[in-house]
């Protein structure tokens, strides 16, 4: 869940007040998915990602905005109502604010010398300008 790890480091280098004690960030509903093709293999986790941002001060759109922008980059693709939100309101001041929302990653695989090496892949990217056959409905 390297991606996960990730993106709690950027929410706390982002200009938002967070602490590390403060913001939890766990993993629910996991799958690993074995690929093997010839002698490449690989794994495929896919996972519902969740951070929570407790006794948060500030306005919880602001939070929103910086796991987007992380997400364009690291999870492209996702659709635009990917992320969903629950909060509690502590009082008028703070909330604790939950952020969910599907994840994945795939891991490649190097056996060498009884030693796996594992290699974290980017994700593909859909050049939607390249697109060709399809029209917009009638």
């Amino acid at each position: 869940m390297k991606r996960l790890a990730d993106l709690r480091e950027h929410l706390l280098a982002a200009p938002l007040g967070l602490e590390a004690d403060t913001l939890l960030t766990f993993v629910d509903a996991g799958t690993v998915r074995r690929h093997v093709d010839g002698n490449s293999r690989s794994l495929s986790l896919t996972y519902t990602a969740n951070v929570i941002a407790e006794q948060f001060n500030g306005n919880p759109v602001t939070v929103a905005l910086f796991l987007w922008d992380w997400l364009e980059e690291f999870q492209p693709g996702l659709a635009p109502d990917a992320v969903t939100f629950e909060a509690d309101i502590l009082n008028t001041d703070a909330a604790d604010i939950a952020f969910s929302v599907r994840m994945s990653e795939t891991w490649a695989v190097e056996t060498v010398n009884d030693d796996h090496r594992l290699t974290l892949q980017p994700e593909p990217r859909i050049d939607t300008d390249s697109l060709t056959g399809f029209s917009e409905g009638t």
